[in-house]
């Protein structure tokens, strides 16, 4: 999990119906949510009751599912749960989750249900695939194909797309015919939307306001039935059946088309279970594993958005902090020991420090997250401390007179009480965080475990590693003629 969140006690519950469906439809659905998480509740031997408050909605959706589903009507509902505080019970939220998703009863005709807990960090669901460049209806079959291929994956769930049926609609377009008669199709819509949704005849003023006179059909007499037996007169004052001078043909819009840079676009999101598929493997597999001929085929181009995209701006900003941060080091230490090689020997310690925390996250099973390489960014400061005191401890025996050999054993003994207590004192003060068992703590750990796992492997290889780099360098210099032999005292 690259962005760790605490454990939340909020879950938003979402689902749909086909537009146009009855609110008693989707107050069933209500009902149907408040017993299964009634049941869910039952199941759990909890000494406090499980859940505190259950607030069901018809109309719009609930929580981060209404930011970017902005979608509203009798179709659409929800439901917000909030548990008991996490240290206070003992089943976790996504086990109340599965356990509630398991015991609903889908009401007939429900297109999607979604449940999910809150979620810190950064916006964005889990996968988040975007579609983009093609008329409504391919997106639409595009978003379709691919919510079939991100099925086949275990892990995945809640998978929907932004891109609504809408209701049914009757298109109609001026047939031949009533091309002869001199209609177009602005005469022919301007009669039906006078008729069925009124046109103002006259207006007047009573006791200081404006009053509208609107004539139209009546509002029982709104049906496809009344349209397909509506007359429209032509310019000749000749009244004609509105079929025999247009085709009517039953279609399905949809209920909101998203637009992003002015380019129809569609999301296709899901949640992804971390235990089972890794979120970033998966978007490798469905990129090589068939998302590029569904977006070829029909013509469309795609990218990843919601986390994914988020990971990837990290890891590129982080790149570039951790690439400044370390030739910040390089300058200020050539300036310090006035040499270009000698700051590559203070840093070489940093390597060993970032293998020794990748091994202590695999051997406590912790996944590397972006506080794992913030901490790796802090690590790097650490461990130079003791390299740049143990080079400046032989710089300064090697000036006192002392040979090169001697300098360096003097040295690493010198620094070796001050090197150990050093890591010893700032372990001590992270281990406390390491053996915190609040669940709110738990997403802090791997940068406190990355700290320490890099001193406790670098704290003894610091006094073997950089004075053999030293003695190394000294004999290159001298091999290769960089340095001239008097400028070491020889034993």
């Amino acid at each position: 999990m690259f962005f760790p969140s605490p454990e939340s006690d909020i879950i938003y519950t979402n689902f749909t119906f086909t537009p146009g469906t009855s609110r008693d439809k989707a107050k069933r659905m209500v009902s149907e949510l408040s017993r299964a998480l009634s049941e869910a509740e039952s199941s759990f031997d909890e000494e406090i009751d499980l859940v505190r408050v259950a607030l069901g909605t018809i109309g719009a959706p609930v929580g981060s599912f209404a930011k970017w589903n902005t979608a509203w009507g009798d179709h659409i509902g929800g439901m917000m749960v909030e548990l008991a505080p996490s240290e206070r019970r003992g089943a976790r939220t996504k086990e109340v989750i599965d356990t509630w998703r398991d015991l609903i009863q889908e009401v007939p005709g429900i297109e999607t249900l979604t449940i999910q807990a809150r979620q810190g960090g950064p916006p964005g669901r889990d996968l988040d695939i975007r579609l983009s460049g093609g008329e409504a209806r391919v997106l639409k079959q595009a978003s379709l194909e691919v919510r079939d291929l991100v099925k086949r994956f275990e892990g995945v769930r809640d998978i929907t797309d932004d891109l609504p049926w809408g209701k049914q609609e009757l298109v109609f377009s001026v047939n031949p015919y009533g091309q002869l008669l001199g209609f177009t199709t602005d005469v022919v819509a301007g009669q039906v939307r006078d008729a069925f949704d009124g046109a103002i005849s006259h207006r007047f003023i009573r006791e200081d306001e404006q009053v509208t006179v609107r004539v139209q059909f009546p509002r029982n007499a709104t049906s496809s039935a009344h349209l397909r037996g509506f007359y429209i007169r032509s310019q000749d004052g000749l009244d004609v059946p509105l079929t025999e001078v247009v085709d009517l043909e039953i279609s399905r819009g949809f209920a909101m088309i998203r637009r992003e840079n002015s380019v129809r676009e569609v999301a296709i999101t899901a949640e992804v279970e971390e235990v089972i598929i890794n979120p970033t493997e998966l978007v490798s597999e469905l990129t090589s594993g068939g998302l590029s001929d569904i977006a070829e085929r029909h013509g469309v181009d795609f990218r990843f958005a919601g986390k994914a995209e988020e990971q990837g701006e990290t890891l590129s900003d982080m790149g570039i902090g951790a690439v400044v941060g370390l030739v910040s080091i390089y300058i200020i230490l050539a300036w310090v020991f006035a040499s270009y090689f000698r700051p590559l020997v203070v840093m070489s310690i940093i390597p060993f420090a970032v293998v020794g925390a990748v091994f202590g996250h695999w051997l406590l099973g912790y996944d590397l997250t972006i506080l794992s390489l913030v901490g790796l960014l802090g690590l790097s400061g650490i461990v130079v401390n003791g390299s740049i005191i143990l080079v400046a401890s032989i710089n300064d025996r090697v000036k006192r007179g002392e040979t090169l050999n001697s300098a360096i054993v003097g040295g690493a003994s010198d620094r070796l009480r001050p090197v150990v207590l050093t890591s010893l004192t700032t372990i001590g003060g992270l281990v406390p965080l390491l053996s915190e068992t609040s669940l709110q703590a738990q997403f802090l750990k791997p940068m406190a475990l990355t700290i320490v796992s890099g001193l406790v492997a670098t704290t003894l290889l610091v006094l073997i590693v950089v004075p053999a780099l030293v003695a190394i360098q000294a004999d290159l210099g001298r091999w290769l003629g960089l340095v001239s032999p008097e400028s070491w005292q020889e034993e």
